[in-house]
């Protein structure tokens, strides 16, 4: 098969990714819309950022409907030459937070993702619908979540302000799309609040043969933490716990990073005994990964209740009520350390290595893999603050319940009473 990889850089993956296909024998070509500074060597086959404004999407859907495509492109090539080839000549479409054609203008996460999908079910098409986050997670459905869960955690608008006043027909107009066309959904739960549909678990792929796992042993551990965002990972909490437990004679040698390029930051990951990721999200993140990876104890938040796939990580627990005694243990039994980090490579080769992912995405291709079958939005979820669903965007989630089914004793009565449907 031939493999169309975009359109969004989530930390690596989707190079990953496209690597990993092309080891299984499926060529895949990468095009990137936005891409950021911290991973800067990633390279991509094309760089189609001002290709998509350009474009006439009217004209070129039906030129892909109807037209040949050029039998060949280059540097001369006209965007609407370079779309049409993409849309044209490949057999499988793995989108990573947006797709190719916007629904509006402005940065990448009011662009979405979806709009072409109809088009190409009607050209044949395959589509994977691979979500990381904010593509398709809304703050109403997560402190929904939370909260019947229990436990500490921070609600999501507190985090980081726009999420506050973020417009839920955004993130559900994505998921819909995606629910309607997508041939695989990779995704996992605490992103899944609005979902209706069952879906493929979403592990984070990583090449291994460029991270060699050494642990280091060290009697006083260094301590890394490199947030990509300060609010989100709780880097004052981590900070303010680091410095009381300095101020109370733990011996370590902290790190910090922030904002640096990812090949700086993976390097001070192979030098460093223990990774804080985050403290709010209820699992790990990429950096998590590449942390186990390289042979380091992580601690991060890591609810199993919340994220129960795969079972018993192999990570040390942290949340905004314990921060500061986990650390302490953590930092203070060299033992546990040693134990947490070979473990965590292990994790990490049975379930993140890039071409392992790669099969499994293939694989339900050709015959579905539900791991997860969402409940919470049929069940629980309520419309905030005087929020209402466009119309439109009702009747897709009828459509999807119609198609995809609901939970025991949740009707479409259930979700037209709660203006869902």
């Amino acid at each position: 098969m031939r493999l169309f990889v975009g359109t969004f850089e989530s930390s690596g993956m989707t190079t990953d990714l496209a690597d990993a296909f092309g080891r299984l024998g499926h060529p895949a070509t990468t095009a990137m819309s936005e891409a950021y500074a911290w991973f800067a060597h990633c390279e991509y086959h094309f760089d189609v950022s001002r290709d998509i404004w350009e474009v006439d999407w009217e004209r070129l859907a039906h030129a892909v409907e109807h037209e040949r495509p050029p039998k060949k492109i280059g540097p001369r090539s006209t965007p609407e030459q370079r779309l049409h080839w993409l849309l044209s000549e490949h057999d499988v479409f793995v989108y990573v937070y947006n797709s190719l054609w916007p629904f509006s203008p402005g940065p990448p996460r009011w662009r979405g993702a979806g709009r072409e999908f109809p088009l190409l079910k009607k050209l044949k098409k395959k589509i994977v619908s691979l979500h990381i986050g904010p593509d398709v997670r809304h703050a109403s459905a997560y402190d929904q979540q939370l909260a019947s869960l229990g436990g500490p955690g921070a609600s999501m608008k507190t985090l980081y302000p726009t999420w506050a006043t973020d417009k839920l027909a955004r993130p559900l107009r994505n998921l819909r799309y995606a629910e309607l066309y997508s041939d695989v959904i990779v995704s996992q739960p605490n992103q899944a609040g609005l979902a209706i549909r069952p879906y493929t678990h979403f592990f984070a792929p990583i090449n291994l043969s460029r991270v060699r796992a050494e642990i280091p042993k060290r009697e006083v551990p260094v301590v890394l933490h490199a947030p990509s965002r300060r609010d989100i990972k709780g880097t004052p909490e981590v900070m303010q716990a680091l410095d009381e437990l300095e101020r109370e004679g733990v011996k370590f040698e902290r790190r910090f990073l922030e904002g640096r390029p990812n090949p700086e930051v993976l390097k001070e990951v192979a030098n460093s005994d223990v990774v804080i990721d985050q403290l709010h999200l209820p699992m790990h993140g990429r950096l998590g990964v590449e942390a186990m990876a390289a042979g380091c104890a992580l601690a991060t938040c890591n609810r199993q209740d919340w994220e129960p796939m795969p079972a018993q990580r192999p990570i040390w627990h942290i949340d905004v009520a314990n921060v500061k005694t986990q650390l302490r243990t953590l930092l203070t039994d060299r033992a546990l350390r040693v134990k947490l980090a070979r473990a965590g490579r292990q994790h990490v080769e049975r379930h993140h290595g890039h071409v392992a992912v790669a099969k499994r995405i293939l694989a339900a291709l050709e015959r579905p893999i539900l791991d997860h079958h969402p409940t919470f939005f049929a069940r629980h979820y309520r419309l905030e603050g005087g929020e209402k669903v466009p119309e439109r965007l009702r009747r897709m989630t009828a459509k999807v319940a119609r198609l995809h089914g609901l939970p025991d004793g949740v009707t479409l009565d259930n979700l037209r009473e709660r203006g869902l449907a």
